[in-house]
């Protein structure tokens, strides 16, 4: 299940939860987040050196203090993170899961 918040306030923090579950015969192989079809972050366990990556995408700024592979915490959003997200999960299998929830930035007017 993916949970992403349908709208945020721009300067809010967004978090975007990835649930999947393992199991005795799969595990999990890689988990990525995309914002519009662009990579953000991508989580791969077996991945000594770089087990978390965090790539540039514009209104994107992952807070990897607050995060964790499946609560992604996104700092301070704007109107450029207006998008659909996806969260991407492979399994040790190779069985690909996905799941798009769409994300609307807005301000709201000064009284």
């Amino acid at each position: 299940a993916v949970v992403v918040p349908h709208s945020k306030s721009r300067g809010e923090e967004a978090h975007l939860l990835c649930r999947y579950r393992e199991d005795g015969y799969d595990s999990l192989y890689s988990l990525k987040w995309y914002k519009d079809e662009a990579e953000f972050y991508r989580y791969q366990p077996w991945n000594v050196n770089a087990q978390q990556q965090v790539f540039d995408v514009p209104g994107i700024r992952v807070d990897l203090t607050q995060s964790k592979p499946s609560h992604i915490v996104l700092k301070k959003v704007n109107f450029r993170s207006t998008g659909i997200y996806r969260c991407e999960i492979t399994s040790s299998s190779f069985e690909i899961t996905e799941k798009y929830e769409q994300m609307t930035v807005i301000e709201l007017p000064h009284k």
